[in-house]
């Protein structure tokens, strides 16, 4: 009986034993899901420069396209020194345009590394890293492309590295509801999400669907009606999971007054500094997500815009003929 008892505990010993290496093993190689520690710097309404640190967990299970493109534009610091360009208390914060007005898009080389050759010796080229500058590279001149000099800027691709590479504006498929995409992460306080263009207007909805690129936003509120205007329609990717105190206090900055009776008063006076934005994969690579060539897309919208513009300017002047014609008849009369 004692030795059965003996059996008995060894197998639950090596069970459990066994669980916690599996455990171990699924942190150690990238189960867990990355973690993005940003580092801000903001004036509160006293004049005083503040600086906090918010800590965002990312959810790839919902949203792997969104988290591979932040993932990637982060740790390439794409981020560092860009604001917080729109505010709007109770609501959310917006940033990641480098344009900082929010007409701004990352370009498909932000997500690579690119190095500039700033020297050649002994058969190697010393590389300064383009986007965190801080960052130098030694690389043999066997690896890289024939006719490379000092200046020149190369490209690490498909597991080599190049010269030629076409750039573009990109954009990334929205991955929610409306977009064809199961996404079931609900917007609330905390909730982070890629922040994307309306072309609705011009009946060119996929369009706007398909338009994010860098820049993301913060909710700060959990009103219903604000929930399910965001729920469906934009792609919530991850969730704050330390510092919200300070996303609340950057939400409450000081904003200027609209220039015009209607318009949003949502731009800061002294606009949010993101000092950088690194993610923690454990391991995981969550690559170069599939992009769009957003340049085309602004090319159509453009078309929309034109062809409507000559439209309500035929339609305004026909009403305005009309309403003549009317005056002068009535005068005749």
């Amino acid at each position: 009986m004692k030795d059965k008892s003996k059996v008995i505990l060894i197998i639950a010993i090596l069970l459990i034993t066994a669980l916690i290496v599996y455990v171990c093993y699924g942190i150690f190689n990238g189960n867990k899901n990355p973690v993005a520690t940003m580092e801000v710097s903001y004036i509160d309404n006293e004049g005083n420069e503040k600086i906090g640190t918010v800590k965002i967990e990312l959810n790839p299970d919902v949203a792997p396209i969104s988290v591979a493109n932040f993932t990637q534009l982060a740790n390439n610091g794409f981020y560092d020194g860009l604001t917080f360009h729109r505010i709007i208390s109770d609501f959310m914060i917006q940033g990641g345009d480098k344009a900082g007005n929010g007409s701004g898009s990352a370009s498909f080389s932000n997500l690579m590394e690119s190095y500039t050759i700033t020297k050649i010796e002994n058969n190697k080229a010393i590389c300064k890293k383009n986007i965190t500058k801080d960052e130098q590279k030694e690389i043999s001149i066997s690896e890289l492309p024939e006719g490379i000099k000092e200046g020149t800027v190369i490209w690490y691709k498909d597991g080599k590295y190049q010269v030629d590479i076409e750039d573009y504006t990109y954009s990334i498929k929205g991955e929610f509801a409306a977009n064809g995409v199961n996404n079931n992460l609900k917007f609330g306080k905390g909730i982070i999400g890629m922040a994307r263009s309306d072309y609705s207007t011009y009946g060119l909805s996929e369009e706007g669907y398909n338009s994010a690129s860098s820049q993301f936003f913060i909710v700060t509120t959990d009103d219903k009606d604000t929930i399910n205007s965001l729920n469906q329609y934009y792609a919530s990717f991850g969730k704050v999971i330390e510092g919200y105190d300070v996303v609340e206090a950057i939400a409450n900055v000081k904003v200027k007054e609209a220039e015009a009776e209607g318009e949003e008063s949502s731009t800061p006076e002294t606009a949010p500094i993101i000092k950088s934005i690194r993610v923690e994969t454990y391991g995981a690579n969550y690559g170069i997500p599939k992009t769009i060539n957003f340049d085309k897309i602004l090319s159509t919208v453009r078309e929309y815009q034109e062809y409507y513009e000559k439209l309500f300017s035929s339609s305004s002047t026909s009403d305005v003929t009309a309403e003549t014609e009317s005056n002068e008849a009535t005068s005749e009369e």
